[in-house]
């Protein structure tokens, strides 16, 4: 019951701060855009590819910054934060689960370039960081509350995997000037 009352609280916040947003909408690629961020929800496996696909845009020359949700205590013991590689928990969420870590806060006032929102799950703190960025262009699957927040979805209905989620952004960012 409680639970209930705080999703429809914070549902209710993230509404009431998007409609008072303020973004520049500018579809880029890589060619054109300079600074990309990347959110994720953090798992070893997806870490890997996430590190991978991070290389592949710094080889495009893109600055590139990693924010990830880590939701298992034990991942959170283990993740270091590096220069480009940024981590919260739960213990840096609210009552309504909203992100408040200053890192988080920056992410979102921040206006990337692109920001690629790299998870197949919904995970409430993500939703939110994603919804409120300032970002000119927001890129994820084409799944959940994503077809209202993303400028650019990406169907995987076919394959519902990062891989395949990867391999088509890098093949529809490569077409946009």
């Amino acid at each position: 019951m409680i639970e209930k009352i705080k999703t429809k609280a914070a549902e209710l916040l993230l509404k009431n701060r998007l409609a008072k947003l303020e973004r520049r909408v500018h579809a880029k690629g890589f060619r054109e855009a300079k600074n990309v961020a990347i959110l994720y929800h953090y798992d070893p496996e997806t870490e890997k590819l996430v590190r991978d696909f991070a290389h592949f845009l710094k080889d495009e020359r893109l600055k590139t910054d990693t924010l990830a949700y880590v939701s298992n205590k034990e991942y959170y013991d283990m993740v270091k934060p590096e220069l480009s590689y940024a981590y919260f928990n739960k213990k840096q969420l609210n009552w309504l689960h909203t992100p408040t870590e200053k890192q988080c806060i920056d992410f979102m006032n921040k206006e990337y370039d692109i920001v690629i929102d790299l998870t197949i799950r919904s995970h409430y703190p993500l939703r939110y960081l994603l919804s409120l960025s300032k970002a000119h262009f927001k890129v994820g699957a084409a799944i959940a509350f994503r077809n209202d927040i993303c400028d650019l979805t990406i169907d995987i209905s076919k394959q519902k995997e990062l891989p395949y989620l990867i391999t088509q952004l890098k093949h529809y960012l490569n077409l946009i000037n």
